[in-house]
């Protein structure tokens, strides 16, 4: 069974997930429409800048992978309107760059130039895709 994206070839199905052994060893039924992209990124954080890892997500991602926040939450369907500018950091990016700070939630980071608010971060043992250090929602490109 193959299983297509509607996003397009730039993304990766969660397919991706189960194979890496990242994911519980479920068994799905129906194909995931879920999916996700990475790049670099420059972060801007209290006037530092620097390159980060990060990962544009569809709306089930955190769900489909039974990932919850350490702090704060995960992305809602709000998110997803090219309206609200979110993100979810990694407990690494957190605790090196914010202090472990919980206050950071509601608080502004810059990436690439566009300022968004943290929501979330998500601990340290969920580590997909590998070595990300924020989620963003993805917007397809028409509705930013």
């Amino acid at each position: 069974m193959r299983y297509i994206t509607r996003l397009g070839p730039a993304f990766i199905s969660f397919a991706a997930l189960l194979l890496s052994g990242c994911a519980p060893a479920n068994r799905f039924t129906e194909p995931m429409p879920d999916s996700y992209t990475t790049t670099s990124a420059q972060i801007g954080i209290t006037g530092r800048t620097s390159t980060i890892q990060l990962a544009e997500v569809t709306p089930a991602f955190f769900k489909t992978a039974r990932a919850a926040p350490l702090l704060g939450r995960d992305f809602i369907d709000g998110d997803y309107n090219g309206q609200a500018g979110v993100a979810v950091l990694s407990e690494r990016i957190w605790r090196q760059s914010f202090g472990a700070d919980p206050s950071v939630i509601g608080k502004p980071i810059t990436l690439n130039g566009r300022n968004l608010t943290v929501v979330g971060i998500m601990p340290q043992t969920f580590d997909f895709p590998r070595s990300v250090d924020v989620w963003i929602p993805h917007i397809p490109s028409n509705d930013r």
